[in-house]
């Protein structure tokens, strides 16, 4: 993935239409590969139908077609495309694609004792091993391949026996590197160590449980309105009954599931398609505690409500007439290719996205905030009059939505201070009751420390105190987070003159993270300016050991020749920064 984008780099710049360009032959390449792997597994259901499951009347290629272009046109996955980062889902589920087709027909050579069980080892294999080179999510390969396996030939050889070799295919590459990765969760999942997040695991699962219903009605019903970049307004379950549709959320996967499983037999290809949307999301709708909703995670799962959709109405289900099919095909791509075209449009310019997206979500703190950080860029109004002013009603506004974080008020804050214009107490004091209610986020920290480095650049004026009531009030939790402890050792040394409290949070959140860049070369800054040279030189040591690719060779070698300048007393006017200062900003 970060190769393809060095390529785009490389040949083109930043120009940013030929990093969507490239996203977008991505995208076509999977619609093929979508098509190809359709095929197969239909090719695969005919060859597995049990005499007693009646005669499945469709045309293998048509169906594939209709489903891959229609899925091609899903509204729901335009943010895998022009969403230029996301490119690591689409690609990543190139690999995925294509294990998947080769799996498929690695299968029906088995089942008709063409081959042996060594094609599916390779498909797995190489498709997952390349994949996860992208993105985690390939790593799903193997559950998909399961999925079919459990819907349509129940692990079973030609002549009803269990088929060993795929018994301990799965058993190899399925259960063993699920109960490794559930110990290596378990050692840091909700733990200091985890994302910080304004929910805990339970009330994660069951938000998670509404919002694969959401992802269903965005992609089957999709409307401009529900489709967004930003999905933090949707409310935290906080008990099953808060809200109510939490209950029924977790009755109806309960339900999907089992009518899936029940109906096996008789619509192979339905149960499949719902294995898959679930199986789909086990990765993001389950424990990790990753933020609740985006759009791009139904890059795969979508096909499978599309398949299970299709196989009640045209495959195995209620069987439609083709002409209908037909019909209601045309319909169907008319619209999601429409609905999509006007996403598109909002997609094209970042002032048109900002707005359209703030606009239809009033309640998203996300929403709001980019919104207001455009206005403050100095856009203007065709009358000339500036919109720094919307700019701070907006702000103020949207401050008090609910889980809404300290960034608005460190923003107004910190914008005021830049205009010479008074800044309110009450802003002070909500980022103090705002911070004493629960733990700090990774945001919370990012805002503190633009807080602190207002004052350092003498931006902000007056007294600190206002600042340190903040902190305290964020450290009032215990265990605090690394990226906590290190603007807390910034705020100590430079605004409190408290050094040895500086030191003391900067190593803490070494320790905390290890493998926290940022923090360490912070670390190394300050041991080098109180003249902790053996210190200083086992951490730059330590740094140099995680620079595997080459990528902090310069950061190393100007805390390398400080360290070694500092030791010979010479000053050369050079240095690698203030220690803590805004000059090594959180990595």
């Amino acid at each position: 993935g970060m190769l393809s984008f060095a390529a785009n780099h490389y040949l083109t710049g930043m120009d940013p239409y030929w990093f969507k360009l490239t996203n977008l032959c991505i995208h076509l390449l999977n619609g093929l590969l979508v098509f190809l792997a359709l095929r197969a597994l239909f090719s695969f259901r005919h060859a597995v139908r049990d005499s007693s499951q009646p005669r499945v009347q469709f045309d293998a290629g048509w169906a594939a077609v209709a489903l891959a272009s229609l899925w091609l046109v899903l509204p729901i996955n335009l943010t895998g495309v022009l969403y230029i980062s996301q490119r690591l889902e689409s690609l990543s589920n190139t690999f995925v694609f294509l294990g998947l087709w080769w799996y498929l027909r690695a299968r029906l050579a088995l089942w008709q004792g063409r081959s042996g069980v060594i094609g599916l080892w390779l498909a797995l294999l190489v498709g997952t091993g390349i994949g996860v080179l992208v993105k985690e999510s390939a790593v799903l390969l193997p559950l998909y391949a399961f999925s079919v396996e459990l819907a349509l030939t129940g692990f079973r050889q030609r002549d009803g026996r269990w088929s060993k070799p795929v018994l301990g295919l799965y058993a190899g590459l399925l259960v063993v590197p699920l109960v490794v990765g559930l110990y290596w969760l378990a050692g840091w999942v909700d733990g200091t160590r985890s994302y910080g997040r304004a929910f805990d695991i339970p009330q994660r699962l069951m938000t998670e449980a509404r919002i694969l219903f959401e992802y269903m009605h965005w992609t089957l019903v999709p409307n401009l309105d529900s489709l967004t970049l930003y999905h933090d307004d949707i409310q935290v379950s906080r008990g099953l009954l808060s809200p109510l549709t939490t209950l029924w959320s977790l009755l109806g996967i309960v339900l999907l599931l089992c009518v899936a499983v029940w109906k096996r037999k008789s619509m192979p290809l339905f149960s499949l398609g719902i294995f898959w949307f679930f199986g789909g999301h086990v990765l993001t709708a389950t424990v990790i505690p990753l933020v609740l909703a985006f759009e791009h995670r139904n890059y795969f799962p979508s096909l499978g409500l599309l398949l299970a959709c299709t196989s009640v109405f045209a495959m195995e289900g209620l069987r439609l007439r083709a002409r209908t099919c037909v019909l209601v095909f045309i319909a169907a791509f008319c619209f999601l290719a429409f609905t999509t075209a006007l996403r598109a449009v909002e997609w094209s310019d970042p002032t048109r996205l900002a707005l359209s997206e703030a606009a239809k979500r009033p309640q998203s703190p996300g929403a709001q905030f980019a919104r207001a950080n455009l206005l403050l860029s100095g856009l203007q109004r065709r009358d000339g009059r500036s919109l720094v002013e919307d700019a701070f009603l907006g702000l103020d506004s949207a401050r008090m939505l609910p889980d809404a974080g300290m960034l608005f008020e460190q923003l107004l804050i910190r914008a005021h201070a830049q205009r010479r214009l008074p800044v309110r107490q009450e802003w002070w004091d909500d980022i103090a009751s705002k911070l004493e209610k629960r733990p700090a986020t990774a945001s919370d920290a990012r805002a503190l420390h633009n807080l602190n480095a207002c004052f350092i650049d003498h931006i902000c004026t007056g007294d600190i105190a206002p600042l340190k009531r903040a902190y305290d009030a964020a450290l009032s939790h215990g265990a605090p987070r690394p990226e906590l402890l290190s603007v807390h050792a910034e705020f100590a040394w430079h605004l409190m003159g408290d050094q040895q409290q500086g030191e003391k949070d900067i190593r803490a959140a070494v320790q905390a993270s290890p493998k926290d860049i940022g923090a360490r070369k912070n670390l190394i800054i300050l041991l080098t300016a109180t003249k902790q040279f053996a210190d200083a030189e086992t951490e730059l040591r330590l740094l140099r050991q995680q620079n595997l690719f080459g990528l902090f060779d310069d950061m190393i070698e100007s805390l390398d020749t400080t360290l070694k300048l500092q030791k010979a007393g010479t000053n050369s006017g050079k240095h690698a920064g203030d220690p803590l200062g805004p000059s090594g900003k959180q990595e």
